[in-house]
């Protein structure tokens, strides 16, 4: 699993923030549902550490029922499993209030292998809100929870990472430094909507590097996997017998990721949406 780790001093030279959004954000919600999760997991850069709080943007309309979480990655699959922390927070901001606060423990959580899941959990209803990141950068460490589904990708939600960070305390204390980010590569697709052919033009891609298109449906599922020559920049697909529907493009290269949206349509009607 390809992920981005990028470390912010706090305070001091002890807390750490881990966190894969880039912070630019929309807002998405849900309601009228009994319960709901949004996990997201994180990789620590070394061990053993502390998880001592969540930095996040989260608010609620209703239902004041919210628990902060975290998860071990022991579930099935590696989704969350064992909790190793619960606690009702009653400081969460009621009606939209943007920006990030944080959250911290009343005790720390050692992890001391494997990653770990932030989970903001309300209980009995379903008005959560969040700020959401656009980037489509969700599909291997971001979930949902619904009580009639179990854990979920959140990618036909029309929503990417969510804005939950992880406040970790390393035992150096040594402060991470960040390295220089390279220019997150660029897709375009055209027609979009389509209905037969596709074409994906790249740019910002590692010349030379090979080059792999997957195209995922909303449960995450893989419908088409094909490779692009180094150098060319575009590729055509054939997407006529796919349903209609809302589609993830994710294209590989360098150790990189980037993601899309593609819409198919057929006989100029949008489906499974």
């Amino acid at each position: 699993m390809v992920m981005m780790l990028v470390a912010m001093l706090l305070t001091g030279v002890e807390d750490t923030v881990i966190f894969y959004d880039s912070g630019i954000h929309r807002t998405w919600w849900c309601s009228d549902r009994d319960s709901f999760g949004a996990a997201v997991r994180f990789t620590p850069r070394e061990y053993p550490c502390d998880v001592v709080g969540s930095r996040a943007e989260i608010n609620y309309d209703d239902g004041q029922q919210i628990y902060l979480r975290v998860y071990d990655d022991d579930g099935a699959g590696g989704l969350p499993g064992t909790i190793l922390y619960n606690e009702q927070r009653l400081d969460v901001p009621h009606r939209l209030t943007p920006g990030f606060r944080d959250y911290d423990f009343t005790r720390p959580v050692t992890i001391e292998s494997g990653d770990f899941y932030i989970v903001w959990w309300q209980k009995n209803i379903w008005d959560m809100v969040f700020g959401t990141d656009d980037h489509f950068d969700s599909i291997s460490r971001q979930w949902w929870y619904f009580p009639d589904l179990g854990w979920v990708t959140p990618m036909g939600m029309d929503a990417a990472d969510h804005l939950i960070r992880a406040k970790v305390r390393y035992g150096t204390g040594i402060e991470e430094c960040l390295p220089a980010l390279t220019p997150r590569a660029q897709i375009g697709i055209y027609p979009n909507p389509a209905g037969d052919f596709v074409t994906v033009r790249l740019s910002g891609f590692a010349a030379g590097s090979p080059v792999a298109l997957v195209l995922h449906d909303v449960a995450g599922r893989v419908v088409l996997r094909t490779g692009i020559e180094p150098g060319t920049g575009c590729c055509q697909l054939d997407v006529t017998e796919l349903p209609a529907g809302i589609y993830c493009c994710a294209v590989w290269s360098a150790g990189r990721v980037s993601r899309a949206r593609l819409v198919i349509q057929h006989d100029g009607r949008e489906e499974g949406r």
